[in-house]
């Protein structure tokens, strides 16, 4: 891609020789003449690059790179120029004859379907979608356009996922929830026919699973980013632009509003609702049925980071108090 090209993707200026081949992306430190890096504040002001372009800010100070691109953010520029570069180095289109495809699924011409891929009945695939191998896609899903699944990834039946997903190895979705009644010394399992259904430009993390609803959708919004190992339960609700770390768990029918991040490791017990903006820190535990407010929170009972962090301080304080005690106690 020439930078001339980048930077009207970015809406940049370019100084230099906008006629520039990119290739790739790269670290400041180690590009190249065919890579692209980028440049925060005047941090790199004196620091030489081999870079072919660097994004940078006008009151940066940086000129040492045959082209530069100005933005006024240029690590978001960088990340979406990184994402542009990829989608151009996708897989060739076709299907791989190890491949097992239903008569009746429905998959675009321009889409890629790597080695030992299953594709069940009434499936449907949108243009531009990659499937690596060892994939599965049950009967009657629907997977949009420009999709990237990883390999020995699931999508159970009827599952909906939107444009420009990304499931890394691992994932699966739409197994069914954890859900079962007891009568007395029987236990039995409560029906899971819910769906899940995913927004546009998710991402979701090696080896996450999402289960499908009992009676109604589990459902994940736009722009929505989970990482690696987190497990989220049946009729949860994402809304859109979350942010969720590693190995945090969340129970049945909870729902998580809009621009919410939650830390690493955090649980949260089922039926608790986390209002817009709330920011969960790593380790958090929220018990069932709470409601969190907007701010930042932390511990387990969960409590706002400000009381949170005055707990700790007395925490560690309380052996100095402790030999403080002894010594009083020890005159009498």
């Amino acid at each position: 891609m020439k930078v001339s090209a980048i930077a009207k993707i970015l809406g940049g200026r370019v100084k230099g020789d906008d006629s520039i081949e990119i290739e790739s992306i790269a670290s400041f430190d180690s590009a190249t003449k065919t890579d692209i890096a980028f440049c925060e504040g005047t941090t790199c002001k004196s620091t030489p690059t081999k870079a072919g372009c660097v994004i940078a800010t006008i009151d940066s100070g940086f000129e040492s790179a045959p082209a530069i691109i100005f933005v006024d953010k240029p690590k978001f520029s960088f990340a979406i120029i990184a994402n542009e570069l990829r989608n151009k180095t996708k897989p060739t289109s076709g299907i791989h004859s190890n491949s097992i495809i239903s008569d009746s699924a429905v998959i675009h011409t321009s889409v890629s379907v790597g080695s030992f891929c299953t594709i069940e009945a009434g499936a449907k695939i949108g243009a531009g979608t990659t499937l690596m191998p060892g994939s599965y896609v049950g009967a009657d899903v629907t997977i949009g356009e420009n999709c990237l699944v990883y390999p020995n990834v699931t999508v159970g039946e009827k599952c909906v996922i939107g444009d420009d997903v990304v499931l890394y190895s691992g994932v699966v979705i739409g197994t069914d929830g954890f859900g079962y009644v007891r009568d007395g010394e029987r236990i039995i399992k409560f029906p899971q026919i819910g769906k899940v259904v995913i927004g546009n430009r998710v991402e979701i993390g090696a080896n996450s699973c999402v289960d499908r609803g009992a009676l109604s959708d589990t459902e994940i919004g736009d722009d929505t980013k989970i990482d690696n190992q987190v497990q989220v339960g049946h009729n949860v609700s994402i809304g859109r632009r979350v942010l969720i770390a590693a190995h945090a768990g969340i129970s049945g029918s909870v729902v998580i509003e809009d621009d919410v991040v939650i830390g690493g490791k955090a649980g949260l017990g089922d039926h608790v609702t986390i209002k817009q903006g709330a920011v969960l820190g790593g380790g958090s535990g929220v018990y069932p049925g709470k409601i969190v407010p907007a701010g930042f929170w932390a511990g387990s009972p969960i409590q706002q980071i400000r009381e949170f962090k005055k707990k700790e301080a007395l925490i560690r304080s309380l052996s100095k108090h402790n030999k403080e005690i002894r010594t009083l106690l020890s005159k009498f």
